[in-house]
């Protein structure tokens, strides 16, 4: 094996301790968080949320909105006028 190869460390976030601001945001007062789409908060419409883990402890970071097509079709529509320099939102 080469010494570089020696040298190659495991990431693993057991240390990590997110900030107060990202763990007030993610608790969301235990809502699933939904997306932000053109400065807009906006719910998932698939009734169906997911957990989002921290890799290091396994513990439980946020709840989270699964977004459906109309959501991606909006979010997308809305990126390119952005991109484009559109005005307006949604």
């Amino acid at each position: 094996m080469s010494t570089a190869a020696t040298q190659i460390r495991a990431f693993t976030a057991d240390k990590f301790d997110p900030p107060a601001k990202v763990k007030e945001f993610c608790s969301n007062k235990d809502k699933a968080l939904g997306g932000i789409i053109g400065g807009r908060c906006v719910q998932g419409t698939m009734n169906v949320s997911f957990e989002t883990s921290d890799p290091g402890s396994m513990a439980v970071l946020a709840t989270v909105c699964e977004m459906g097509p109309a959501e991606v079709d909006d979010a997308v529509n809305t990126a390119a006028r952005a991109f484009h320099g559109s005005a307006g939102n949604g």
